[in-house]
């Protein structure tokens, strides 16, 4: 690990990490490591998955790093990788229950904390309903009401128009409103 003292921003975390310095991605693995496990458990409504998403994004962010465009901003481009990953994951998931014999049981959405703050039955309501969205919706929905991402880190992320994030954003919301009003 490199002796270089301690940088004042995460951009300079950043450029050590693509000069592969591992102490440096290691400050941003414990910077993001908490919001993306939190975003993968809400795209995927798995525990276990979201851990394994987590884990593979960290991994391609890390051998990527190399390539990473100096002073672009880190956050949009690592959830975007994490954001890939989940829903490829899905994928898979979806692929592989197919031909599972046996029927499985949907986990239980998990509400944020800031959702337990709230009346913990409206609450589950409304984790419910995410979960229950498309997973391109439920993908905006994450990344902006859970994550906060901005509209133009949105569009780096998914990796389309600032106009198709407005429409999936506007879409999920609606869809939330119609699953919501039949509860």
């Amino acid at each position: 690990m490199s002796q270089c003292p301690a940088p004042a921003n995460e951009a300079d975390w950043v450029e050590r990490a693509r000069r592969g310095d591992a102490e440096a991605f290691a400050r941003l693995y414990e910077a993001y490591q908490s919001s993306a496990f939190g975003a993968a458990i809400l795209l995927t409504s798995d525990r276990t998955l979201a851990a394994d998403v987590v884990q593979e994004a960290f991994i391609k962010a890390f051998l990527a790093m190399p390539r990473f465009r100096s002073g672009q901003p880190f956050r949009p481009w690592f959830f975007r990788i994490l954001t890939n990953e989940a829903l490829r994951s899905l994928k898979r998931k979806r692929l592989w229950e197919r031909f599972r014999p046996a029927p499985r049981e949907q986990p239980a959405p998990v509400p944020t904390p800031e959702a337990l703050a709230l009346d913990r039955e409206r609450a589950e309501e409304v984790w419910k309903a995410v979960s229950e969205l498309p997973e391109i919706g439920r993908a905006a929905v994450v990344l902006r009401y859970y994550l906060g991402l901005s509209e133009e880190e949105m569009t780096s992320v998914l990796g389309v128009p600032a106009g198709t994030v407005k429409s999936r954003v506007a879409r999920a919301r609606e869809r939330l409103k119609h699953i919501l009003a039949n509860v």
